[in-house]
């Protein structure tokens, strides 16, 4: 295990198994014996939450998916969310989806996926939290089931560019 300053600590690393469903590792100190660390490390796929930072600097409550050790920008959260018709990560059915071109023109798309359900990048966290709100709206004011009104599922690409270069704000490509 590192410490703060990036050094080795001698360890025990011991795993406690209280129930059926959880189990639980702990990080303990070789020399002192204190607990340095713990996590519940029971594999438990579906809906998670996170709180993440959008590029207004806002704190912003999120919607994502573990998905075998990952997590991804996938909101399956919404009514519109089909888990008998979907394949995670690749094509989940009903969902919100937030994806990366990683400053190419579309042909380098990816998923925005993190190993501890932790967001750093800031365009990814707006895009995925207003496709949120978007959903909200035409559900609430016009009553339709996503933007299609069948509940299709709503793709969000962050990161694109043009010509090498990062694209200038957002748009709606229909």
């Amino acid at each position: 295990l590192l410490d703060a300053g990036d050094a080795l600590l001698p360890v025990y690393v011991v795993e406690i198994r209280p129930n059926l469903r959880d189990r639980w590792r702990v990080f303990v100190d070789a020399e002192s014996g204190a607990v340095l660390r713990s996590y519940n490390a029971t594999c438990s796929d579906g809906p998670a939450k996170a709180a993440a930072r959008d590029l207004g600097g806002q704190s912003r409550d999120i919607d994502t998916y573990l998905h075998q050790g990952s997590y991804y920008l996938i909101d399956a959260s919404r009514p519109m969310f089909d888990a008998g018709a979907s394949v995670f990560p690749d094509n989940p059915v009903g969902a919100i989806l937030t994806l990366d071109a990683h400053e190419t023109a579309l042909d380098n798309v990816t998923h925005v996926s993190s190993a501890n359900n932790s967001w750093n990048d800031a365009s990814s966290v707006s895009a995925h939290a207003n496709a949120g709100v978007v959903y909200e709206y035409f559900r609430d004011v016009h009553q339709r089931d996503a933007i299609d009104g069948k509940g299709s599922t709503m793709i969000s690409v962050v990161n694109v560019g043009e010509n090498g270069a990062p694209m200038e704000n957002a748009f709606w490509n229909g």
